[in-house]
């Protein structure tokens, strides 16, 4: 259990850094519809991965070895 969500803390930061770093590629002075209609999906995707994200760490600090109250300080 311990390893999948390691695994997912990392995906999740891996897709946070990708999006940000497309809609930096993406944004311009000028964006047609279809600039926009991306931009939405890749921010829907941002979204998604912070929510992830924030949803394993808890998860994965209380399963550490020393547990939540430790790291809580």
């Amino acid at each position: 259990m311990e390893i999948l969500l390691r695994y997912l803390h990392f995906i999740s930061i891996l897709l946070i850094f990708g999006t940000l770093m497309a809609e930096h590629l993406l944004v311009k002075k000028e964006l047609t519809r279809a600039d926009i209609a991306l931009l939405v999906r890749i921010d829907s995707l941002y979204g998604l991965a912070a929510l992830l994200l924030l949803m394993v760490l808890p998860l994965l600090a209380g399963l550490m070895a020393r547990g939540i109250g430790y790291r809580g300080h």
